[in-house]
């Protein structure tokens, strides 16, 4: 079902269907719909996604269609093997040297996500950009830091300015200085906001090297970003294959013809919308009747997902690589 269908079903459950309710009950399906799909590994929402890592730098910024890494591939077909997942605060409480050790990439650990989907240096200048003329009295907050330990986490925050370049903040200090971008963050918007980088204030006026994109509707954005463990020598025409497995970003909806990527939730989200629109109404008992309701059938679809698929129970052990001192990687 669309958008549109779920919502008027829901304002026929509730016996009001003017355009406000449509419009208050798409609301809620759609906050819904994301808390559904953050829930669970959905088989629908798993991808493989390929990355080439060109510069074979440590710290890697995964493609930007994946919001959670469940298994990196290393190397290309025919020669590759899977790394192993390790919690970062293991690598400082067993071996601390192996974030420098040099050798074959032997694991990786999930670090700070990241505002852009690519690295940036300290020496970046940074502008925004919007697509369309009417995005004039909206604000856009940057937020990151630097990594060298030089400077605090640092604030910036912009005046959009329709199709036109900013590249200074409101109190006009340039937009430098952090080697992570940890938050970029706006209003809903009527068009797409972008983030450029240069390598000074003037060249990011007529640059097009974009590090990031908010479509109308995202208020903030985030990027997974990986370490690999053990550092391999670079050399100029040298790089490193990679295949990332995991959970896809949500693509959420919007229009009114935009339908679940997840399949068969069309009756759980009707269910919990409608007990969101009448406790809004505050008629709590009733509400609290369509949420156990919603979580029922959602119950039902969990079932569905491990029983109906084709899928098989398989136990696989951890093994722990230990370098020549006894030490881990």
């Amino acid at each position: 079902m669309t958008l549109l269908e779920m919502a008027e079903q829901v304002a026929e459950r509730i016996g009001v269907a003017d355009d406000h309710t449509l419009a208050q009950a798409k609301k809620f399906l759609k906050r819904r719909y994301a808390l559904v799909y953050d829930s669970q590994l959905w088989s629908e929402t798993l991808i493989a996604v390929p990355h080439t890592n060109t510069d074979e730098e440590d710290i890697v910024h995964v493609p930007s269609v994946m919001e959670k890494v469940l298994q990196i591939r290393y190397g290309s077909s025919g020669s590759s093997y899977l790394l192993q997942q390790i919690n970062h605060q293991q690598v400082f409480q067993i071996n601390p040297d192996a974030l420098d050790e040099e050798g074959d990439r032997v694991a990786w650990t999930e670090l700070q996500p990241a505002a852009t989907w690519e690295p940036v240096a300290a020496t970046n200048y940074f502008a925004i950009i919007g697509t369309n003329t009417g995005d004039t009295t909206q604000q856009v907050t940057i937020k990151g830091h630097d990594t060298s330990g030089i400077s605090e986490s640092v604030s910036f925050t912009l005046n959009l300015a329709g199709t036109a370049r900013v590249y200074q903040d409101v109190n006009g200090d340039y937009i430098t200085g952090m080697t992570v971008v940890e938050m970029i963050s706006k209003p809903e918007t009527l068009g797409l906001v972008s983030v450029v980088k240069g390598t000074d204030f003037t060249d990011i006026l007529t640059s097009t090297d974009k590090c990031t994109s908010l479509a109308s509707w995202e208020t903030s954005r985030q990027h997974v970003r990986v370490q690999l463990l053990r550092s391999v020598a670079q050399t100029a025409a040298s790089t490193e294959s990679l295949l990332f497995y995991g959970k896809r970003r949500l693509v959420p909806l919007v229009g009114d013809t935009d339908t679940p990527v997840i399949t068969k939730i069309d009756d759980v989200l009707i269910a919990l919308a409608t007990a969101d629109m009448l406790e809004r109404e505050r008629q709590y008992g009733k509400a609290q009747i369509k949420v156990q309701e919603g979580n029922a059938l959602l119950a039902n679809r969990l079932m569905s997902e491990r029983n109906q698929k084709g899928n098989r129970m398989q136990i696989i052990p951890s093994v722990e690589v230990y370098n020549e001192e006894g030490l881990m990687y």
